[in-house]
């Protein structure tokens, strides 16, 4: 498992920040406790990665964030989250685990849809 370590200044992960910096064969991501969100299709289609940790201090999911990552078995959303956009997990159809907290205020349409 190659892990990825989201860099400690980073406040949103975007597309852009993703293609340009995560490493060829990555099948893991640790998001930061720096991270605030996660944008639009951050991570979509990106079909080795396995799992994602996400740390305190994210209060957003975009949409399609993960969407197409269908090799994506479990994620463990920190109480921090409030917001889950639509079609985040569209697509993940390994995705056999995720612990939503109490404190997410909005989930999005199809946002687990197979």
């Amino acid at each position: 498992m190659s892990l990825w370590r989201i860099s400690e200044n980073v406040r949103k992960i975007t597309a852009k920040y993703v293609k340009d910096n995560m490493p060829d064969g990555t099948t893991g991501v640790l998001i930061t406790p720096s991270v605030e969100s996660i944008g639009f299709g951050a991570f979509r289609n990106y079909i080795s990665l396995t799992s994602v940790n996400i740390s305190e201090g994210v209060k957003s999911i975009s949409n399609w964030a993960f969407a197409g990552c269908t090799s994506l078995t479990s994620v463990a959303i920190p109480k921090s989250v409030e917001s889950i956009g639509s079609c985040v997990f569209y697509g993940c159809t390994s995705l056999t685990s995720i612990d939503i907290p109490n404190g997410v205020k909005n989930i999005g349409y199809r946002a687990f849809m197979d």
